[in-house]
């Protein structure tokens, strides 16, 4: 009996998560290094903002997790 459809399907999506995770981990400092040079060569605040933007999404997302869970 071989590998059905279904067992190499999870091996393609397992495969699929780790790439994305891995790429994500890469990507980030790569953009962070870019915003930060391009903030020195055009003297903006583009990076203060992001971040701002981020830290804002990211407690966003905490409190509707928060709010989520408890039902």
């Amino acid at each position: 009996m071989g590998i059905g459809i279904d067992s190499r399907f999870r091996l393609v999506s397992e495969y699929i998560r780790y790439y994305l995770h891995f790429s994500t981990i890469v990507m980030i400092p790569m953009l962070i290094s870019k915003l930060i040079k391009g903030d020195k060569v055009n003297d903006t605040e583009n990076f203060k903002f992001s971040m701002y933007n981020i830290l804002i999404s990211g407690v966003i997302l905490g409190i509707l997790f928060f709010v989520i869970s408890k039902n």
